[in-house]
């Protein structure tokens, strides 16, 4: 879960910078790149916090799925804003991405660490 944590923490990151080099652009727009700030943010929430029990598993695969929901709407303003569709495109593949790391983490949520294994996990 670590492995996780940490691929969104950087993804979170990534989509950030993407924001801002979106607004940047002829026909960016403010809107579009506060959601998907705000979608990031979400994303990055439970990345410092150990996810050992089922729970905060779930919490982070949830905010995977947050991420993802808030990119979409994202490309919902972009197009109502009128934004290029290269840019709406490259959003939707950060979504795909974010989609990844969400049934990445959801695949894991049921781990258990195993004992005398120092930090293994069994799916079982």
């Amino acid at each position: 879960m670590s492995k996780i944590r940490l691929c969104a923490a950087l993804w979170a990151m990534t989509t950030i910078i993407l924001s801002f080099l979106l607004f940047l652009l002829s026909g960016g727009s403010a809107i579009v790149s506060a959601a998907m700030t705000i979608a990031a943010l979400v994303l990055a929430a439970p990345a410092p916090f150990m996810a050992k029990t089922r729970a905060a598993r779930v919490r982070v695969a949830l905010a995977a799925m947050a991420y993802v929901v808030g990119l979409g709407g994202a490309i919902v303003l972009g197009y109502l804003a009128e934004m290029r569709p290269m840019a709406l495109a490259l959003i939707g593949l950060f979504a795909l991405v974010g989609l990844g790391l969400a049934g990445w983490a959801w695949t894991t949520r049921n781990r258990r660490p195993k004992p005398g294994w120092a930090g293994y996990y069994d799916s079982h």
